[in-house]
C-alpha cells in the first residue's frame, strides 16, 4: 500500500479510447514523497478525433500529430503501474479500461493491476443528499478542493489525489479494505477497429501504385523511395493483428535496398488476399486504386507513353466508374492526349498536372472572397479553432448559416486543417467529393478564419 499511483486519461474517440493524454502521480501513500516524477503526457492516438470529445478536453490532431504514440511511451510509464496500486475516478470503467485497450492495441503485455475507484468510493462515504451528482468536479467543489484546469489528465490526476486525501482524513478510512484487482474487460473489437478504417484504404491505395510503378516494365530509384517512404509513413500498422504480416513482407523486401518485380509481385499477392476481405463498393475500391495507379505513375517523375496508354486501357475496362468522379475527368484528358497518336511533352506536364490536382484536391485551392452575409456553410473535418459547434457559432456572427450536409444552394465547404493533409481521391469524404462535382467554393480552415 505504500506506492499509489493517481491517475487519469483523455481519449480521442470514446470507442476505442484511444488515449491523446495521460496524467501520471506517483507517491509514497504514508509520506507523500514521490517515487516518480509527475507526468503530464501528450499522446499520439493515431486514431481519429471525435468532436464531442475534443468539445470535453479540447485536445486535437494537430496538439498530438507530433507526439509518440502509446507503444512509445508504454516503457517509460509501465513502472508507475507496476506493483501499485492506481487511483482515480471512474478509474476502472474509464482509465484503465483505456490503458488495457491501448495495451491489446500494440500487441503489449497487460500486467496485474489493482485499483481504488474515488466514484465508486464516494457513492459509499457521500449520501446522495447531500451532493448534486458523484462527478469529480462536483466532489471537489463540495470538499473544497482546487481543479486547475478540469478535463487535463494531470489536472485531474492532482485533483483525484487531493479528493482520496480528503476520505481518508474526514473518513477516517482504511484504504487497503478498498483495494482490489482490476477484472480486464474483452477489448477483442479494438484492433479490428482501428486497422480496418484508414489502413485498408491506404492498402487498396499501395496496391494501385504498385499496379501503376509496374506500367512501363521497369522499377527506378525515385519509385523505389516512393516504397520507402510509404514504409516509414506506416511502419506502426506492424502492431495491429490483421494487417501486421504485410509491413513485415514489406520490410522483408526492402533489406537489401533492392526491389525486383517478383517481389513487388509477391506484395500485391498478399495485399490482394487481404483486400478480397474489404466490405466496400467496387466503386470506392475502384477509385481508391485508381489513386495509387496515378501516384505510381508519377513516382519516378516522369510520364512514359506506355503508361499513358495502359492507363487509358484501364480505364476502358473498368468503364463502370462513368458517372464518379475523378474518372469521368481522368478519360476525358487521356482521350485528349491520345486522339492523335502523337503524346507530347507538353501533354504528359498537363497530365502531370491533372494527377497532382485528382490527389490533392484541396492543396491547390482558389484564394476565394469569403462573403457570410446570406450565404450557407457545410463543414467537413475537424477543426484546429475547436469543435464544429465552435466553428458554426463563428460563422452565424458574421451573418452565415451552417448546413448539415451538402445542398445545391450550399455556397462554401470548409475543410478542417485537422486531417486535411489526408484527403485524396478515396478517403476525402462525400462532402469534398460533392463539392467538386458540384462546382462549390472549398475553402481550408485558416481562409474561413482569414489567418
Amino acid at each position: 500500500m505504500k506506492k499509489v499511483l493517481y491517475l487519469d486519461v483523455e481519449w480521442a474517440n470514446p470507442k476505442n479510447k484511444s488515449i491523446c493524454q495521460i496524467g501520471l502521480v506517483s507517491e509514497d501513500f504514508e509520506t507523500e514523497e514521490p517515487i516518480f516524477p509527475e507526468l503530464n503526457l501528450y499522446i499520439n492516438p493515431e486514431d481519429k478525433f471525435d468532436e464531442n470529445c475534443v468539445a470535453v478536453h479540447n485536445i486535437t490532431n494537430s496538439k498530438t500529430k507530433d507526439c509518440p504514440n502509446f507503444a512509445e511511451v508504454w516503457p517509460e510509464i509501465e513502472k508507475y503501474f507496476t506493483n501499485s496500486i492506481i487511483i482515480g475516478h471512474n478509474v476502472k470503467s474509464s482509465d484503465l479500461n483505456a490503458i488495457v485497450k491501448n495495451l491489446r492495441r500494440y500487441n503489449i503485455d497487460i500486467p496485474v493491476l489493482y485499483c481504488v475507484d474515488t466514484y465508486e468510493l464516494s457513492k459509499k462515504l457521500v449520501k446522495p443528499f447531500e451532493i448534486s451528482d458523484y462527478q469529480l468536479s462536483t466532489l471537489c467543489n463540495y470538499f473544497g478542493i482546487d481543479i486547475d484546469n478540469e478535463h487535463d489528465a494531470f489536472d485531474d490526476a492532482c485533483a483525484c489525489a487531493d479528493l482520496l486525501k480528503e476520505f481518508v482524513n474526514v473518513f477516517e478510512l482504511n484504504l487497503e479494505d478498498y483495494v482490489e484487482e482490476y477484472q480486464i474487460k474483452d477489448t477483442g473489437d479494438f484492433v479490428e477497429y482501428v486497422s480496418s478504417v484508414e489502413f485498408r484504404r491506404e492498402l487498396n491505395t499501395l496496391y494501385g501504385v504498385l499496379c501503376g510503378i509496374e506500367l512501363d516494365n521497369q522499377i527506378v530509384q525515385e519509385e523505389h523511395e516512393y516504397i520507402v517512404d510509404w514504409l516509414e509513413s506506416h511502419r506502426h500498422y506492424i502492431h495491429y493483428e490483421s494487417v501486421g504480416h504485410i509491413i513485415k513482407v514489406l520490410k522483408m523486401i526492402l533489406e537489401d535496398n533492392i526491389i525486383t518485380k517478383e517481389e513487388i509481385d509477391t506484395l500485391k499477392t498478399v495485399i490482394s488476399m487481404y483486400l478480397q476481405e474489404i466490405k466496400s463498393s467496387r466503386e470506392t475500391l475502384a477509385t481508391q486504386f485508381l489513386q495509387g495507379l496515378t501516384l505510381g505513375i508519377k513516382a519516378d517523375k516522369e510520364i512514359k507513353d506506355i503508361e499513358i496508354y495502359n492507363l487509358q486501357k484501364w480505364l476502358y475496362d473498368n468503364d463502370y466508374l462513368e458517372g464518379h468522379y475523378p474518372y469521368d475527368k481522368l478519360i476525358h484528358k487521356v482521350e485528349e492526349i491520345v486522339e492523335d497518336k502523337i503524346i507530347t511533352l507538353e501533354e504528359k506536364e498537363e497530365l502531370k498536372k491533372l494527377f497532382d490536382e485528382l490527389n490533392n484536391p484541396i492543396e491547390n485551392l482558389n484564394n476565394a472572397i469569403i462573403e457570410f452575409e446570406n450565404k450557407s456553410f457545410c463543414l467537413s473535418g475537424n477543426f484546429e479553432y475547436g469543435s464544429k459547434a465552435k466553428v458554426e457559432e463563428y460563422i452565424t456572427s458574421k451573418g452565415g448559416s451552417v448546413d448539415k450536409n451538402i445542398k445545391k444552394n450550399t455556397n462554401y465547404l470548409v475543410v478542417g486543417e485537422d486531417g486535411s493533409s489526408k484527403y485524396s481521391n478515396g478517403n476525402y469524404g462525400t462532402k469534398v467529393k460533392r463539392a467538386i462535382e458540384s462546382g462549390i467554393t472549398i475553402l481550408k480552415e485558416y481562409q474561413l478564419f482569414n489567418l
